[in-house]
């Protein structure tokens, strides 16, 4: 599982990560493959429903988030296996690293 801390309409790095990475064909085409996505948003100009919200803050607080992007890398049982955040270079470096993470 593959969880994604994102201040989607404000964050830049949230922008480009999804940009240069998670919407690329590459990206999708190994998701589908090997990962569950969940996407927890904080944005700040779009109304979330207060259950959504709350749900977002108390999973970025058990996750300790620090900033956005963050991506938490979740074994089947839940383990915590690794983390990402945005790095230029596109897909392949990051999946690279994805990999590093799922083969350990």
């Amino acid at each position: 599982m593959l969880l994604n801390f994102s201040g989607s309409d404000w964050c830049y790095y949230c922008k480009l990560l999804d940009r240069e990475v998670l919407d690329t064909s590459a990206f999708k085409r190994f998701a589908a493959e090997r990962l569950i996505l969940v996407e927890l948003d904080f944005p700040r100009s779009h109304p979330q429903p207060g259950w959504l919200r709350e749900q977002n803050r108390r999973l970025a607080r058990q996750y300790g988030l620090k900033g956005f992007p963050t991506l938490i890398v979740l074994s089947p049982d839940g383990t915590r296996l690794g983390q990402l955040g945005y790095r230029p270079g596109g897909p392949e470096p990051f999946l690279q690293r994805l990999k590093a993470i799922l083969n350990r």
